[in-house]
């Protein structure tokens, strides 16, 4: 039987010895077969692939350190990367299999590691500018380029950071990216960006009278043009057109001004992707604006004197007026016109009955140096009857609802006219009146009123008017009312009246005693007044209603308002019965009082008693006491603008004070001495002030 079992054992050993082994089993320990790396470099690191090896439950991933396999993962993966890395860094790894205690030989691969650059890209004049930043260890940076749901293509290389891609054609959108090499290493490329080439438009200029024409060539893919205008070549530069056009153009600026030389530039723009997108400008061109044209005149004669009429001139800041006895003869500035519009000068320097020639210029200024245009052509005119126009000389508020108006003497008239403009602006004669009266009264002016004067003269029957006089605008106004004055509290007079219609401001004066003199007006915008006051004395007020232009001069006043009544002004303090109880067989008294005027309040233990509320019984007296020790004091003195608790003993029989009793004391202030009443009548207060001097 032991013969037989060890047969069958034999048998069984070489049946398994007989069977074919696994063909990793017959590489290094003869049991599993070496995989096969590669080595990529990749955006986040080195990424390390190799084959399936039949077998292997998981591969063991080393790098060699210092000649050292140093393990950096056990996995059951085909991958791994390695992020611990460093740019422009050789880096050597071993890969084996394994199945629990088998192990294959290490496959060995090494690469160098480029970290991949981080890129920008602008549109520029020369083309695409493409930018990066530098990765350590790389020598040169290859550009890559594509349009979308292209294949990437390289366009250049570069050993800096930049590359200008020139090929880059306008209206078209490109994707850039960048990838650095070191001999034949590789990083990853960059992410992409995204750029919209716009090529720079040309640019030329010329000036005219009408000012300067901008011309631009066409940019494919625009949408249209903005154009950009300086005073100086590297000035700050001021959008003045925007040409929503794609195709070439010219666009004229009128808002030139002659002889100031101007720089412009040009821009593309296109929307792309539902933004704006914008070109380079162009290359800075300059233009000079052309000098000044010469105005068209033309003059007429009038009983006002000669009346020159010009064109505007575009540019001009004004004009120059010359006259002269005859037309070749010699002429001199008889006046200058600010501004550059069309206008009007009348001349009144002129003599009756004769000839006079006119010629025009206009002027301005580049950097401030005066230019002047070309003469206009010479006009004459003969002049005939003048009546010099009179000048509004003072405007005055009489009572009631007249206004009082007054003028000029004006050489030789017979005498003048007045006018009042009407409710549609125009002028209604309301008077005529002889050479001699200079000033007339509207007995029916009604608020706001506006009048204007003429001279005339009578020649031969007949008459000749001046022009019109500047016009003068005032109103009728009241003498105030309920002019009114608060008493003395705080160490300020307030007077308050009631507004007066039409009235822009209010003068106000004061005398001390009746038969004081008034002060000096001040003006006040309101309808109240404050003034500092001496104490103790008797003060009268008057105020006047002013209207005031806009130019600050006073149009209208009216009377002065009735005087104020007099008022002696003095000093109220506030005072506050603030409880009481019995101590000792005492009443205490308890009082708050707040100094509102600007000198001490002094607290007197004098004239001090209870009295009923009749103040008829004084039978009780008051013993004034120290606030904090209860100790009778003298006086108790308060600062201005304080205030302090004033106690009182109340002295006698009965020794107590009730809500109908009346509590009498004195103070000092400002040198006289007072004599106060307060009441306790349901904790609150009311006082009399007896002036001991009256």
């Amino acid at each position: 039987m032991k013969t037989k079992r060890l047969a069958v054992i034999f048998f069984a050993l070489f049946f398994l010895l007989a069977l074919p082994l696994p063909a990793a089993a017959a590489v290094g320990n003869g049991a599993l077969a070496a995989p096969a790396v590669t080595a990529d470099v990749t955006a986040s690191g080195v990424k390390l692939s190799w084959s399936a090896v039949d077998g292997a439950a998981g591969y063991q991933v080393f790098r060699v350190e210092n000649g050292t396999d140093v393990k950096l993962k056990t996995t059951a993966s085909l991958t791994f990367t390695d992020k611990d890395v460093s740019s422009g860094a050789v880096y050597t790894y071993r890969v084996r299999a394994s199945a629990g205690d088998l192990r294959s030989e290490m496959t060995t691969v090494s690469v160098r590691f480029l970290a991949a650059p981080a890129a920008s890209a602008e549109n520029t004049a020369e083309g695409v500018t493409v930018s990066w930043t530098a990765v350590p260890g790389a020598t040169k940076y290859n550009v890559l380029r594509k349009t979308a749901g292209g294949e990437w293509t390289a366009v250049g290389s570069s050993r800096t950071l930049a590359y200008s891609d020139a090929s880059a054609v306008s209206g078209t959108t490109y994707y850039y990216a960048v990838t650095a090499q070191y001999s034949t290493a590789l990083s990853a490329r960059s992410a992409q960006v995204k750029v919209f080439r716009f090529a720079v438009p040309s640019l030329s200029l010329s000036a005219s009278p009408s000012g300067v024409t901008v011309k631009y060539g066409r940019v494919p893919g625009a949408a249209g043009y903005r154009i950009f205008r300086s005073e100086s070549k590297n000035g700050t530069y001021t959008k003045v057109a925007v040409v929503a056009s794609p195709e070439a153009g010219s666009w004229l600026d009128a808002g030139t001004e002659i002889g100031v030389r101007y720089y412009y530039k040009v821009r593309a723009y296109a929307s792309v992707s539902g933004g704006t997108v914008y070109g380079d400008y162009s290359a800075v061109k300059a233009v000079t604006a052309e000098t000044l044209a010469a105005p068209t005149v033309r003059v007429s004669a009038g009983t006002g004197g000669a009346t020159v009429s010009f064109s505007a001139v575009k540019g001009a800041e004004g004009f120059r007026i010359f006259r002269a006895a005859s037309e070749n003869g010699t002429y001199t500035r008889v006046a200058v016109v600010t501004g550059g519009a069309k206008g009007s000068w009348l001349d009144v320097g002129v003599a009756e009955n004769k000839t006079y020639y006119y010629k025009v210029r206009a002027f301005g200024s580049v950097d401030g140096d005066a230019v002047y245009g070309d003469y206009s052509a010479v006009v004459s005119v003969r002049t005939g009857i003048l009546v010099g126009t009179p000048e509004l000389d003072v405007v005055s508020y009489s009572t009631g609802t007249s206004i009082t108006i007054s003028w000029s003497k004006v050489s030789k008239a017979t005498g003048y006219a007045v006018y009042r403009l009407n409710a549609q602006n125009g002028w209604d004669k309301i008077k005529t009146l002889g050479s001699s009266v200079l000033e007339y009264t509207d007995p029916d002016a009604s608020g706001f009123e506006t009048y204007a004067v003429k001279a005339f003269r009578k020649v031969d029957g007949t008459l000749y008017y001046s022009p019109i006089s500047a016009s003068y605008r005032t109103t009728t106004l009241a003498a105030p009312t309920g002019v009114t004055a608060d008493r003395y509290g705080t160490g300020v007079e307030i007077v308050t009246w009631n507004p007066v219609k039409n009235a822009t401001a209010y003068a106000v004066s004061y005398k001390i005693d009746p038969n004081g003199s008034w002060s000096d007006y001040e003006l006040v915008f309101g309808t109240s007044y404050k003034l500092n006051v001496i104490h103790g004395r008797y003060y009268y007020f008057r105020v006047a209603a002013f209207y005031i232009n806009d130019d600050g001069s006073v149009a209208a006043f009216s009377n002065y308002s009735s005087e104020s009544e007099g008022l002696k002004l003095v000093y109220k303090p506030n005072l506050q019965v603030i409880g009481e109880y019995a101590r000792s067989n005492a009443t205490l008294v308890f009082m708050n009082v707040t100094n509102n005027g600007r000198l001490s309040l002094t607290i007197l233990n004098d004239y001090c008693s209870v009295s009923d509320d009749s103040y008829s019984a004084y039978n009780r007296d008051l013993i004034l006491l120290d606030p904090s020790s209860l100790q009778p004091v003298s006086s108790v003195t308060i600062a201005p603008g304080e205030s302090c608790l004033v106690v009182f003993a109340v002295i006698g029989n009965p020794t107590w004070v009730d809500e109908y009793s009346i509590i009498h004391y004195s103070f000092i202030y400002d040198t006289n001495v007072y004599r106060a009443t307060t009441s306790t009548y349901d904790g609150l207060s009311y006082w009399k002030i007896d002036d001991l001097a009256d």
